[in-house]
């Protein structure tokens, strides 16, 4: 028997693996409180930030929330900066212990709130606040 047949399959199922991109902006783990409300609703409920980008963030909730379904994510970062977000949920619901986890894509981010999310996420003082490993380019990295 040839080997070639077997290494074909190998080559095959390394170059056809769905890997996942790259994320398109650095994230921040977290673990922080927040309030979450769904669409036209004026109830909230609160959730757990577990990380955040100026992109989206990842939340744990109690509440079973559908994909698609736009939310409201209002929090307070660093003490000092408050955010309400409008976002969509574009992961939604796998078990996470006592909750649901899902991914939020933040929509409709003004200039202010970018840059301002953009700076307590680059700041390296909050990533080791949180226990984060440093960023790649300070000399404690290596």
């Amino acid at each position: 028997m040839s080997f070639v047949a077997p290494l074909m399959k190998i080559v095959q199922a390394v170059t056809t693996n769905k890997t996942r991109q790259p994320r398109r902006s650095p994230r921040l783990p977290l673990k922080t409180t927040a309030q979450l409300r769904c669409g036209d609703r004026s109830a909230t409920s609160p959730v757990t930030v577990r990380n955040i980008s100026v992109g989206g963030a990842s939340v744990v909730s109690h509440v079973r929330l559908r994909g698609n379904e736009r939310v409201r994510l209002s929090l307070m970062l660093g003490g000092t900066l408050k955010f309400d977000l409008q976002a969509r949920i574009v992961h939604a619901g796998s078990k996470a212990g006592s909750g649901y986890t899902y991914g939020l894509k933040f929509f409709a981010l003004s200039e202010t709130d970018h840059k301002r999310l953009s700076s307590f996420i680059h700041d390296p003082q909050n990533g080791w606040q949180f226990d984060a490993p440093p960023p790649p380019w300070e000399p404690e990295a290596v």
